[in-house]
């Protein structure tokens, strides 16, 4: 086949891919993953075989100096959007948004992840996402696609109210992607498992609801926060008010002789010290853990943390990894991930429980199923 046995790319891409001097196969093997295909896909229409395909895009990949295929999408996704919007961030000013929701938001439509926008921009994961929550919100968008469509439908041209003709350009484009969004949502209801199994194994990871038993836990094992068997709300008070929205029955406590347990809000000296089921008494409280006793010391950011949730089978329910991705099932990230989730539950063709990338469902009807550090690969999921 020639250099265009595939549909060419934007010319932004079409030069990178020269820049880099890959060869007409290295392209076609670039371009065959950008349009969503699979290995064997692009080998029957190329005439070779599948691990042909896969050696060219990895060649693809090392000269564009990525990783994986995931990189280049994202890069992909970036590239557009870099071409002709000199000034993205003072665009997104003056539509309403802060310095730091212009800086998150422009560095989402560049394909960056949470974790290396805080990084890069030196503030907290969990900023990232509130940032990009009210971003969403003053744009009156809901997703990455939204925004990068938003701004390469206004690039290099002045940025007016939406008012008038220029608003109801503004809402037209809106109404279309709109549409595509209620597509992509449908396609993930279709390819979501049934409430019978459940995304990683348990019927509550399915159907989350705000009395359903969890502890969620940091790395090293500490009790963070939860809901106890009789549907009490648990846990360290800065956890609770970042995930829970601060309404808790009990809160970390210490007793009179040091014994860790929890107490009531409104626990005075001399209450009761509760064990984590809310009824077993274990103590006298003397102090609340938010209180000046040593058990505060070294707490980690509750906004951007990592934590692991888990039922009392130990199957996952939700979390934020290493990487500040929230991870879990939509009903679980409405509860208690702020509702903006990363990488969310499903079943692979293989039966592996694991995530997909939100992002990609609106992409692509093949999907690459990860486990929940959004690296490790499990299998994959094919819609229909």
């Amino acid at each position: 086949m020639g250099s265009h046995a595939f549909q060419r790319e934007s010319e932004a891409v079409e030069r990178a891919f020269d820049e880099a001097s890959l060869t007409n196969r290295e392209k076609d093997a670039a371009r065959s993953l950008l349009q969503g295909m699979t290995a064997q896909e692009a080998a029957d229409i190329m005439g070779v075989s599948p691990s042909s395909v896969g050696s060219y895009r990895k060649r693809a990949y090392e000269k564009l100096g990525v990783g994986s295929g995931r990189e280049l999408v994202s890069l992909h996704r970036a590239w557009p959007v870099a071409e002709g919007n000199v000034d993205v961030n003072e665009k997104l000013r003056e539509r309403g948004l802060n310095e730091t929701q212009a800086s998150v938001c422009s560095l989402i439509a560049a394909g960056r992840t949470t974790a290396e926008i805080a990084s890069e921009l030196g503030i907290a994961a969990g900023t990232v996402n509130s940032a990009r929550a009210y971003g969403y919100k003053l744009l009156g968008i809901h997703s990455r696609e939204e925004l990068v469509e938003l701004l390469k439908g206004r690039g290099g041209r002045e940025t007016e109210p939406a008012t008038g003709s220029s608003g109801k350009r503004l809402w037209a484009i809106l109404a279309v992607v709109a549409i595509v969004l209620v597509g992509a949502i449908a396609l993930l209801q279709a390819i979501a498992p049934s409430a019978s199994n459940g995304p990683v194994g348990s019927l509550a990871a399915a159907r989350g609801t705000d009395t359903t038993p969890f502890t969620a836990k940091a790395e090293d094992g500490a009790i963070l926060f939860g809901v106890n068997e009789n549907g009490q709300r648990f846990g360290r008070r800065d956890w609770t008010l970042a995930h829970m929205g601060g309404i808790a029955d009990l809160y970390a406590a210490e007793g009179e002789s040091g014994e860790l347990g929890y107490a009531s809000p409104d626990a005075e000296p001399g209450s009761p010290l509760y064990d984590l089921d809310g009824q077993t008494v274990i103590g006298t409280f003397s102090l609340f853990e938010c209180q000046d006793n040593g058990l505060g010391a070294n707490r980690a950011d509750p906004n951007s943390a990592p934590f692991r949730a888990v039922d009392s089978e130990g199957h996952v329910l939700f979390g934020v990894n290493d990487a500040g991705q929230r991870f879990g099932s939509r009903e679980f990230a409405d509860l208690y991930l702020g509702g903006m989730l990363d990488l969310e539950a499903t079943t692979a063709s293989n039966g592996a429980h694991g995530y997909v990338y939100v992002d990609d469902v609106e992409k692509s009807p093949v999907l690459t199923v990860y486990a929940e550090d959004g690296v490790t690969e499990l299998g994959m999921l094919t819609s229909g």
